[in-house]
Parts: C-alpha cells; structure tokens; sequence
C-alpha cells in the first residue's frame, strides 16, 4: 500500500527514467512512450529491489493522466507536502497503473504491498 506521503524528486543519478515518484517503501519511475503517453518504467520495493519494466512491454498511461502527471511533477518537484487533491489524483494514477501492469511486476511484491486499483477505486 501506498503511505500517506507522497513525493516527487529528480530522478536519482542511479535510476533511468524521465520522472520519480515515491511513496513510503516504494519507488516508481515513469517514461515517455511517445509525445503524448508516459509508461511505466521501473517498480522499486523495499525488501524486494528494483523490478525493470520494458516500455514495449508495458500498457502506457492514457494522454490525459500523462499530463495529470507531468503537471503533479512539475508543481511538486521536490516539494514537502503535495496538496491533497493533487494526492488524490496522483494515487488513482500510480495504482492504476500499476494495476494494468501487474503482470510486469513482481506478484509477491506486489502482493505484499497490496498494490491494488478496481473500479476508480484503490482496495
């Protein structure tokens, strides 16, 4: 599960990607797919390491939560605190794409942090 603090930082000299979102014990890099879609690019977890995402591979995020995201990091970009409908926004779209890639990810990993998105919800 996600926690309760949300951040966005540049993309640390030893990961690839083009934006870095963590969460608690879990590290989420995004890449652009094309000029309008980002798509997963790596899941970290503590306890479990890095899981490399190939971007053919992965199921990218719809134009309009790429945006949503690209925004989210450009306001939020090592900021403090993210405010909390931006953390709303920010969430749906981590989970449900993490959802749609499940299949990329490691199950016990993800499991263990019940990385789950149903129906506009997380459960």
């Amino acid at each position: 599960m996600l926690s309760d603090e949300h951040h966005f930082c540049p993309v640390p000299q030893f990961r690839s990607g083009d934006y870095h979102f963590f969460s608690g014990s879990i590290g989420v890099d995004f890449v652009a797919a094309n000029k309008q879609c980002l798509c997963l690019h790596a899941v970290s977890f503590d306890g479990f390491g890095y899981c490399a995402i190939d971007k053919n591979q992965a199921i990218p995020l719809n134009p309009p939560d790429s945006e949503t995201l690209k925004q989210l990091h450009k306001t939020y970009c090592g900021a403090n605190e993210i405010a909390e409908q931006d953390q709303n926004k920010l969430v749906q779209i981590i989970l449900a794409t993490l959802t749609a890639n499940r299949h990329l990810i490691w199950q016990d990993a993800f499991e263990k942090y019940q990385l789950y998105f149903q129906q506009g919800q997380p459960v």
